[in-house]
């Protein structure tokens, strides 16, 4: 799925996004999926470096949204994002209530401050 996932990132073209209101800068947002395999899929449109959370916001929304569906991620909004060692991390919110049970994760994807290439695009469980 990761491969088709991956696979797809390299059609997607990037469209707008909707803005800042969709994330939040969290630094102490870690790492995840170490052991997961790496890939570097630059999105077609995308040339140059990366250098702010809604460029790598705009990057990653299209590939999410089609990988996991725009209802999903929609209700995962906002996203944190932090920058750590030149790779923007983003991920998802789980929104829960206290009395209510939730099943599934967030969608979480890495992508390189450099040059735009996504690394990692995963749905937790």
């Amino acid at each position: 799925m990761r491969k088709e996932i991956l696979l797809f990132l390299i059609i997607v073209i990037i469209g707008g996004c909707e803005g800042q209101s969709d994330f939040v800068m969290d630094p102490t947002l870690q790492r995840q999926y170490l052991n997961d395999s790496t890939s570097h899929v630059i999105p077609d449109n995308w040339t140059g470096e990366v250098k702010t959370a809604e460029e790598a916001f705009c990057i990653a929304i299209p590939g999410l949204e089609e990988g996991f569906g725009k209802e999903n991620i929609n209700h995962q909004k906002p996203f944190v994002i932090n920058l750590i060692d030149d790779i923007w991390v983003i991920e998802g919110t789980l929104h829960q209530s206290d009395s209510e049970i939730i099943y599934g994760g967030t969608a979480y994807i890495e992508i390189k401050k450099s040059n735009g290439a996504i690394l990692k695009i995963v749905h937790g469980e």
